[in-house]
């Protein structure tokens, strides 16, 4: 495989290949990558991946009465964040989770955990292929 190709590009692509899966022989190298990405994945949503505050949304408006029309004004709070460092885990192991078969999560999620739940959501599938081929190749010989 290394002597295959001398561009920088596809000699990086190379050098990626092996030093996740070992050419796609080494299924413990690809489950380990897959096991260090679910654990930086829940340690970033646990840290910065649900927001600190509830959402709240407010409507405003008039509604028609036998007395005549009245205003009226409502505060919606929608959901209450997770603020407990276990529930912070529970919920970022269960997103984690989803995400590398493809689930949406269920929970409000902030920008940065939407970016780190779309990453997942790539490479999660892809080691696991690794591993798939790497085991397959092995039951093979």
């Amino acid at each position: 495989m290394r002597r295959a190709s001398s561009r920088g590009a596809d000699r990086a692509l190379l050098w990626l290949y092996w030093s996740l899966s070992g050419y796609g022989l080494r299924a413990r190298r690809a489950l380990a990558w897959v096991l260090l990405v679910a654990v930086l994945s829940i340690a970033g949503m646990t840290v910065f991946g649900f927001p600190q505050t509830a959402k709240q949304q407010r409507a405003t408006g008039t509604i028609a009465t036998p007395t005549g029309p009245q205003a009226i004004d409502l505060t919606i709070q929608q959901s209450e964040p997770v603020i407990p460092l276990a529930e912070r885990l529970e919920k970022a192991a269960e997103v984690t989770v989803n995400a590398v078969i493809f689930r949406n999560p269920d929970a409000e999620l902030t920008t940065p955990g939407r970016y780190l739940n779309i990453t997942v959501r790539v490479l999660g599938p892809i080691l696991l292929g690794l591993a798939i081929l790497a085991i397959r190749n092995q039951v093979k010989r």
